[in-house]
């Protein structure tokens, strides 16, 4: 540990502007003094020496630009990663605070219609599936903020829509977001958990149930999991993140998903985008159990009414 601290502080002492500078200089100096030693020298075996030195010298300042060169790269690659963090943190604090608000204005409205203010068509632009399809427009934004390269991103949620016992039977995808608007074609449709001959990789999640996000971060991880109908899609997913929404340690609510697809990409490493799922995607799965909670409580007071 005492040897790392050690690499620390030198590194960080190399790459201070002014000593690079100043290595730089005195390099280049001795390299062009040694240099007319060689040009000018007439004793072979001492022009020999010196070539040899000159050599080594030159071998050196060129590892040193290299080293500085990597180096400074790696900074701006650095900065520009922390920037898009930055961005991205302050675009969810800002989309959380709507988030909050929509939620206080949902829990108002329910409250309107209680009261005989407001009726249930009204009522029907705070339900779950709208406010869903917010969140997932608000993390498209984000996800193509830090994106290494391109667009074509899809954010989806899936929602649980029946259980027997703990167990997910029926799921629902509620919401989407992606490149150009495309609407999926389960967007909407009830589909069976059990259903093994499906070709969905989500379905294999509800009956698998783990909290865990699941990541696959390259394609061929996608092609081992994904199973394609045409054998023109296998190229079509490169990247795929989905975070579970849990209401207790064992009932699945529904799934967010973020799918990459062909020529983007969201990052290259794989602890990078365990990094996106752990510290962006995971609180808005939250957010959305939190808007399913109230949903149904309020459905369910709604029901319990019309009975009375």
């Amino acid at each position: 540990m005492k040897k790392k601290n050690e690499n620390k502080e030198l590194e960080l002492l190399l790459t201070k502007p002014g000593v690079k500078a100043g290595i730089l200089a005195l390099l280049t100096l001795i390299i062009g003094g040694v240099s007319s030693f060689v040009v000018n020298w007439i004793n072979d075996k001492l022009h020999w020496i010196m070539l040899v030195i000159l050599i080594v010298l030159g071998s050196v300042y060129i590892g040193l630009v290299i080293y500085y060169g990597t180096k400074e790269t790696n900074q701006r690659r650095a900065y520009d990663t922390y920037k898009k963090q930055n961005k991205a943190f302050a675009s969810m604090m800002s989309n959380l605070t709507s988030s909050f608000k929509t939620n206080a204005a949902i829990i108002n409205g329910y409250s309107k219609y209680f009261n005989g203010k407001l009726t249930y068509d009204e009522l029907k632009k705070f339900d779950f599936d709208t406010v869903s399809s917010m969140i997932c427009h608000e993390i498209y934004d984000i996800i193509c903020g830090m994106a290494e390269e391109g667009e074509d991103f899809s954010v989806s949620y899936v929602k649980t829509l029946e259980y027997n016992n703990k167990e997910v039977t029926k799921v629902k995808m509620i919401a989407y977001n992606n490149d150009g608007d495309r609407q999926p074609h389960i967007y909407g449709k009830e589909r069976r958990v059990d259903d093994c001959d499906s070709p969905f990789f989500d379905l294999k999640l509800f009956r698998n149930p783990n909290a865990d996000p699941t990541i696959l971060p390259n394609c061929e991880a996608v092609q081992k999991k994904f199973h394609y109908k045409k054998e023109s899609d296998r190229d079509k997913y490169v990247q795929y993140i989905g975070v579970p929404v849990f209401c207790d340690e064992e009932r699945m609510d529904g799934l967010l998903q973020v799918v990459v697809m062909t020529d983007s990409m969201l990052k290259e490493k794989e602890r990078d985008l365990n990094f996106i799922a752990k510290k962006y995607l995971i609180p808005y799965s939250n957010l959305f159990l939190m808007f399913s909670k109230i949903d149904k409580m309020f459905k369910s007071k709604i029901a319990y009414t019309e009975v009375q």
